[in-house]
């Protein structure tokens, strides 16, 4: 809001057009050049199409362009059982997206998706091909799309049923048991070709 305040008393001084004018031609600069800004979430790119743009409406553009939200590089995903292939898939639609971004693939920037307890999912066989070939439908990975996968130990199966507890509780006092605590995880273990 400083920042907008600083703009309103920078067009008080009647300079106000050129400044408009500037302003539109940096925000359009900026949004075309800047893989990492994400503008399609924005009512900027609305507001750069305006040809005679007033210096009320110019407020509104220096906002959304200091509000715009920028593209994450970091992506994470706890796989487990109930995790399936397609929400797998629907978790990667928009990271496969952001990857074919021309300016992105220019930049040489890295998009690191980090599934964790890779070895308890009910897909392994998916997960293999995605991470080890890098294969995703049939089709090759994008070279900026970075896997990291962390499994947890592989120790065979539990045979102490003391151990094999599972906790449900009455959370809401409504009489229904709730799943709130398992004392085990059911770890599989990891298909010989993610050993390496």
């Amino acid at each position: 809001d400083e920042l907008v305040l600083l703009w309103q008393t920078l067009g008080d001084g009647g300079n106000s057009e050129k400044l408009v004018k500037r302003l539109q031609k940096f925000v359009h600069w900026t949004c075309e050049n800047s893989p990492m800004l994400n503008a399609s979430h924005s009512n900027a790119r609305d507001l750069l199409e305006e040809k005679n743009l007033s210096f009320d409406r110019s407020c509104e553009l220096m906002r959304a362009f200091l509000n715009m939200p920028v593209h994450g590089v970091f992506h994470e995903l706890l796989v487990h059982p109930e995790k399936r292939k397609r929400d797998i898939l629907k978790f990667l639609q928009p990271i496969v997206a952001q990857s074919r971004l021309q300016g992105l693939q220019s930049l040489n920037v890295k998009l690191v998706v980090f599934f964790d307890e890779v070895n308890t999912s009910s897909c392994p066989g998916f997960l293999k091909g995605l991470i080890c070939d890098r294969i995703l439908d049939g089709e090759n990975v994008s070279e900026n799309i970075f896997f990291i996968a962390a499994a947890n130990p592989f120790t065979g199966f539990c045979k102490n049923s003391d151990v094999e507890q599972i906790d449900y509780v009455d959370v809401f006092g409504d009489g229904q048991s709730t799943l709130l605590h398992r004392h085990y995880y059911d770890v599989n273990e990891m298909l010989p070709s993610m050993q390496e």
